[in-house]
Formats: structure tokens, C-alpha cells, sequence
């Protein structure tokens, strides 16, 4: 029943979408043309270089320290004992 819930979550967003650019297709908007833009690219390439730079020098560490501490040492050795394929 939940994995029927999810899939009609999925359908909406996929429909809502397409029903989206039907719409700014219809006022004549061209996605297209809009990406390819100077301004959309400069502001596209601005905004990347802000998220690498948060990366690099807040994200990384710490998302490294929950995947090698939680995810790999509690969830999947525990997982592979409890399996028995040590």
C-alpha cells in the first residue's frame, strides 16, 4: 500500500511537469532558449561555484566523518556480521 502511495507521489510530480511546460509553451516561452542565455549561464556557473565552495570547506569533512563512521563502520559491518559474511 505505502509503495502504491509513492508511485501516485511520482505520477503527480511527472504530470505536473508536463502540464507545466505545455503552459509556458503555450505563452510562448522557449526553455531552450532561456538555458542557453548568457545571463542564465553566468548565473548558473555563479551559483556552482558558491555550492563547490561550501563543499569544500564545510560540507566535505563532515560528510565524509557520517559515511565512513555511521554508514560504513555502524550500518554496513554490522549488516555483513548479522549476515555472517565477515
Amino acid at each position: 500500500m505505502k509503495n502504491l502511495r509513492q508511485n501516485r507521489g511520482l505520477i503527480k510530480t511527472v504530470l505536473l511537469i508536463v502540464i507545466a511546460l505545455v503552459v509556458l509553451g503555450f505563452f510562448g516561452y522557449n526553455l531552450r532558449e532561456i538555458a542557453d542565455s548568457p545571463t542564465v549561464r553566468d548565473n548558473l556557473s555563479y551559483v556552482w561555484g558558491l555550492l563547490t565552495k561550501l563543499w569544500d570547506n564545510f560540507l566535505a569533512k563532515p560528510a565524509a566523518w557520517i559515511w565512513n563512521t555511521i554508514v560504513i563502520d555502524l550500518i554496513w559491518h554490522n549488516l555483513q556480521g548479522l549476515l555472517g559474511r565477515n
